[in-house]
């Protein structure tokens, strides 16, 4: 990203060592019909839902914590609000994060209460675009990032 190539070229790295590729979206991301987003919603579990999406490592500049305070408060609002965040457990241990975090408890009542779901296992990019594609909004309350890839994709979806 152009943010990643301005750190190095504050670094030293010289600008002739540098080229920016600009991100894509695989066409697997693009709207799925009527027909076979609510299929896809039957078969996921959501159709009686407002279903909320995050996908990211959990770290602390995603801001995992304003993540759970906010939904925490629209699930005493709305009782039909569902959270995916898929996590990644592999690289990041991400689950671990929210569970030792000062939302620990918020976190683990959302989990039991059915409001929360975490998918923490790799999974393939078919399965992430069927999550945008079948969710109602993307959640990206991040402090920073060099280039948020998820919200690119999330958009495509429609």
């Amino acid at each position: 990203s152009q943010w990643a190539a301005d750190g190095f070229l504050q670094s030293g790295v010289p600008l002739s060592s540098l080229h920016v590729v600009p991100h894509g979206v695989s066409s697997s991301f693009f709207p799925l019909s009527p027909e076979a987003r609510s299929s896809s919603r039957d078969q996921l579990g959501w159709s009686s839902s407002f279903v909320f999406l995050h996908v990211s490592s959990l770290t602390s500049n995603k801001n995992p914590e304003i993540l759970i305070r906010a939904f925490s408060k629209l699930t005493s609002r709305f009782s039909n609000v569902k959270l995916i965040i898929k996590g990644n457990e592999d690289l990041y241990s991400s689950s671990s994060r929210l569970e030792s975090s000062s939302v620990s408890s918020l976190y683990l009542s959302l989990l039991e209460s059915n409001h929360l779901h975490y998918i923490g296992l790799q999974t393939s990019q078919a399965v992430i675009a069927l999550y945008h594609q079948s969710s109602d909004c993307y959640l990206s309350p991040y402090s920073y990032e060099g280039f948020n890839l998820p919200v690119l994709e999330s958009m495509s979806t429609g």
